[in-house]
């Protein structure tokens, strides 16, 4: 499959962080997952564009402010980033929550079930789609 998946998780509950954090250890393919614990972390790392840009980004809704519609909608309207996939993975099974977050383009919408074989099973889904997805890397990044 080549390159490993750099996978950003921005999500502020620590609980579910270490669950997600376990499912991505025990996966067999290479993938690299980096953890924020803050929508203002994850914007912050994002737009500095000092490093390599993530392949996808999975980001939790339900965060103090900046919340994950808020970041969603930065991350979205930012020249170089735009192009960004975004996966909203969170809790919430709301409808509306569910076409906000379409509204402002993320790309996938993934309800986390904190079950963790469920979990695990929803993690390796998520990773081996992003590993076979192309998409257009951020312009400013590109490894040379």
């Amino acid at each position: 499959m080549g390159q490993s998946l750099r996978v950003l998780l921005i999500d502020d509950d620590p609980a579910d962080s270490v669950l997600i954090q376990e499912a991505f250890s025990l996966l067999e393919q290479p993938c690299t997952l980096m953890v924020l614990n803050s929508g203002a972390a994850g914007l912050a790392h994002l737009i500095s564009l000092e490093h390599l840009a993530p392949d996808v980004v999975l980001l939790d809704l339900k965060m103090p402010e900046p919340d994950g519609f808020m970041v969603l909608a930065a991350l979205k309207a930012h020249p170089q980033l735009q192009a960004l996939p975004i996966v909203v993975f969170t809790i919430s099974t709301s409808d509306e929550d569910m076409r906000r977050a379409y509204a402002l383009r993320a790309n996938a919408y993934v309800v986390k079930d904190l079950a963790f074989e469920t979990l695990c099973q929803q993690v390796r889904s998520l990773v081996k789609f992003w590993s076979l997805a192309r998409t257009v890397p951020c312009p400013s990044q590109s490894p040379h």
